[in-house]
């Protein structure tokens, strides 16, 4: 008998808690988990290394690095990259752990919250990279546009500036930059038709940032003055202040761990490349990042320093112009990478939220001839054109910060909830012990949920709490005390640093409601680290595990949500707003909508996998069907 299509739903988005509950924490299921990977694992520990440090090298050396250093630290920014390689390095372990828990799905830190925490996170987590990968281009297509412009003596400014006037409002640049939104359309363009990055020319390219930095380091090595760090006030202008708020605009300039993180599927040996990889690469940053920070500004003031094409009009100032030239080139070749490394992930972050209909379904149409989702590549190119036209490198660079902060601090609350569960829907299998152990499990949870609400003595909860920890393993009640302790620890925690930042003025004076509030939000904070610790930590075997779990991804959740404290009000403000639009659009569009939504209505996991698979081979056939038809016209 023929099997029947499936019916389209008429959607009726309900109004209750239970109903968005559901949706907040339903996950996607992963068909064939134990399938042989499509993919060649051709990559090694050095290919990984060169993945890690193209995506962004140019973005800091050229763009962070003097922006930070005039306006926020002075020299002190070799201390703030310092910091913020050292967040880094604590996020990327735990997102090497979180790609390593979905081994066989190739794609980004939304695919991998979809299938193993839920679909709010998710959500977040995708909304979030897709502002990273817009306000990254846009800052790299400002900055190439500074650099050619110094090509013309700044004749292009000067025209903008003559022509179209300065735009006299807070927050915006001094004029439009239409060079830089001419750049962005064009590179989306390209994209949009169907060109592939070239791992040769990613090679070249990073070649030429590295050699410039090199160059600059010889050549500027004959023209430092000592002078300009000696002394607190010379080295530390603006405290230890503006040390912080310089590493979380500083975080930016190390995110190429997201791309190692990724590649499980196609590296040679994962669990022992991806971690080596991830923190080689960020020490390659780093010591470039502090080699230019330090050629700078021991060349010339901080405060002198060019807010365009900075490290070449050191050079200029210090009568040595001939070498601009050298370094424009290795600055176009450094961002025109970085610029790429951020286009390329772009549209298909946007084509996977749009394929499980969590944002408008219509971007993820993808054209048959390059095989490209082109409505969802210019779009945002056309975004991102528009934020490089009308904004500041640096304020671009704190809007990327603080999108970027929050989504890997999701990732590493979220690796350390999947450490403490037991086995979940995202080990899916095909076999029916599968489907019946599941079953058991559901069932579980929810009688042990009823009880847990119905006995609200705190006698009980101690004595649950104790009983878990005779457990050698994970359950859902050990599950369920991690769970809310966590979500406490961030809260407490998120207080404590704003206690800290904000509050810093009442401690310095010893104020007793500051003491009193930092003693009790630091003891709530190590009661509830105590709590997690001693609870059963999964012994599921991964291609790669964080170390020192629980450990390290707390700290990177107290790390990273300090930097996100320091960053400033209008940033806040900005970042705001763009999460009111995605939050709008998955409340109002992407609940209704998902695609798990039907899936779940359909019954068991192993049903809800064969109806994806029958789906998607009906999709396919209708492809075909319409190829078929084109070719015969």
């Amino acid at each position: 008998m023929a099997e029947q299509p499936v019916k389209e739903k008429v959607r009726c988005p309900e109004c209750s808690w239970a109903f968005y509950r559901n949706a907040f924490t339903r996950l996607k299921p992963v068909p064939n988990p134990e399938g042989k990977s499509e993919l060649k694992q051709s990559l090694t520990t050095a290919d990984l290394i060169s993945l890690g440090v193209g995506s962004v090298l140019g973005t800091g050396v050229f763009v962070v690095a003097a922006g930070v250093a005039k306006n926020t630290a002075g020299p002190a920014v070799t201390i703030s990259f310092a910091i913020a390689a050292f967040a880094s390095i604590l996020s990327g372990l735990c997102y090497a752990e979180f790609g390593a828990r979905v081994p066989k799905t190739t794609g980004s830190s939304y695919v991998y919250s979809y299938v193993t925490v839920g679909e709010a996170v998710a959500f977040t987590i995708g909304w979030n990279l897709i502002l990273e990968y817009v306000i990254g281009t846009a800052a790299c297509s400002r900055a190439l546009s500074s650099y050619i412009d110094t090509l013309f003596h700044n004749a292009i400014r000067m025209f903008f500036l003559r022509y179209v006037g300065e735009m006299d409002a807070p927050g915006l640049a001094k004029y439009p930059d239409f060079i830089a939104l001419l750049i962005t359309i064009f590179f989306s363009g390209v994209i949009s038709c169907g060109v592939s990055q070239s791992a040769l020319l990613n090679n070249i390219l990073n070649s030429c940032t590295l050699l410039t930095v090199v160059f600059s380091l010889g050549v500027g090595a004959f023209y430092f003055e000592p002078q300009l760090w000696t002394g607190e006030k010379a080295f530390f202008p603006y405290g230890t202040h503006g040390v912080t708020t310089g590493a979380a605009s500083c975080f930016y300039a190390y995110i190429g761990f997201d791309i190692i993180a990724t590649t499980g599927e196609e590296a040679k040996n994962p669990r022992k490349s991806i971690p080596i990889a991830i923190v080689t690469s960020l020490i390659i940053l780093f010591l470039c990042y502090f080699t230019v920070s330090m050629v700078m500004t021991l060349m010339v003031p901080y405060y002198d320093l060019s807010k365009a094409a900075s490290l070449q009009q050191v050079f200029v100032d210090r009568g040595v112009p001939g070498v601009k030239y050298f370094i424009i080139i290795g600055a176009i070749a450094g961002l025109t990478a970085s610029l790429m490394g951020s286009l390329f992930p772009m549209p298909r972050i946007i084509y996977a939220m749009a394929i499980d209909c969590l944002i408008f379904k219509v971007f993820a149409k993808v054209y048959k001839r390059t095989q490209m989702p082109v409505l969802a590549t210019m779009s945002a190119g056309f975004l991102t054109g528009i934020l490089a036209c009308i904004f500041t490198e640096e304020d671009l660079i704190q809007m990327m910060s603080i999108g970027t902060l929050l989504a890997y601090t999701l990732v590493s609350t979220s690796v350390l909830i999947l450490r403490y569960q037991p086995q979940t829907e995202y080990e899916m299998q095909y076999a029916d012990e599968y489907k019946s152990a599941r079953s058991e499990e559901v069932a579980q949870a929810k009688e042990e949920a009823k009880t847990l609400d119905k006995k609200a003595k705190v006698g009980h909860y101690t004595n649950r709490l104790k009983s878990t920890v005779k457990n050698d393993t994970p359950n859902w009640t050990s599950s369920l005390v991690v769970n809310w302790s966590i979500a406490f620890l961030t809260i407490f925690m998120f207080s404590f640093n704003a206690l800290i930042i904000y509050g810093g003025w009442a401690l310095e004076q010893k104020l007793a409601w500051a003491i009193i509030l930092t003693i009790v939000f630091g003891l709530a904070c190590v009661a509830f680290i105590v709590i997690i610790t001693i609870q059963p930590q999964s012994q599921k075997e991964l291609l790669f595990k964080a170390p020192l779990v629980p450990g390290l991804p707390i700290l990177a959740i107290y790390c990273n949500t300090f930097l996100i404290l320091k960053l400033t009000l209008f940033t806040w403000i900005r970042f705001g707003i763009w999460m009111f639009i995605g939050g709008s659009i998955y409340l109002t569009y992407g609940v209704a909508n998902s695609v798990q939504r039907d899936l779940d209505e359909d019954g068991t996991d192993e049903e809800r996998i064969k109806l994806t698979q029958y789906n998607e081979e009906k999709e396919k056939e209708g492809q075909d069907e319409a190829s078929d038809e084109e070719t015969k016209q």
